[in-house]
């Protein structure tokens, strides 16, 4: 390949790979902003679920999953990139009711590494999903449910 059409083809195959960063990034930043605009259209529905300190009856947490349903189900919806949400709390777990999780979602890699970020929105690395068990590659989005700031449960494990 002669110089000028090499140095062409490098530019070419640049743009391309940028264009694809740039659309990748945008539907990142897209899969936050859903997950934010659940925490904010259901945050009083949120902050009942995730305060809970074993205080809640079965019907209690029947009706915040009602509740939370819509949200959690418009995700996929408005974003295809996301799989599923997953709404973490040591007394209970809310989650779209067309999936189910992994009964041993909280030995996996995602849980531990969810555990050590509790203070900041956090991508982990790719993966198999270990949440719904799905056998879908995943990029898992960890976003510890303090709702701006404010820590409404004795036990910081919500995500």
């Amino acid at each position: 390949m002669t110089q000028p059409v090499q140095s062409q083809a490098y530019h070419e195959a640049s743009n391309t790979v940028n264009q694809a960063a740039t659309n990748v990034n945008d539907r990142l930043r897209n899969v936050l902003s859903q997950v934010i605009n659940l925490e904010t259209s259901s945050r009083d529905t949120i902050i009942e679920a995730i305060s809970d300190e074993g205080n809640l009856s079965n019907s209690d947490h029947a009706r915040i999953s009602s509740l939370l349903q819509p949200g959690l189900a418009s995700l996929r919806l408005r974003e295809p990139l996301i799989v599923s949400a997953y709404i973490y709390h040591p007394t209970y777990q809310y989650y779209d009711f067309l999936v189910q999780p992994n009964p041993d979602f909280i030995n996996s890699r995602t849980f531990m590494e969810a555990e050590q970020i509790k203070t900041e929105d956090r991508w982990l690395t790719p993966r198999l999903d270990e949440v719904f068990n799905s056998g879908k590659r995943v990029i898992p989005l960890v976003v510890p449910f303090n709702l701006f700031n404010q820590v409404v449960s004795s036990d910081d494990r919500n995500f």
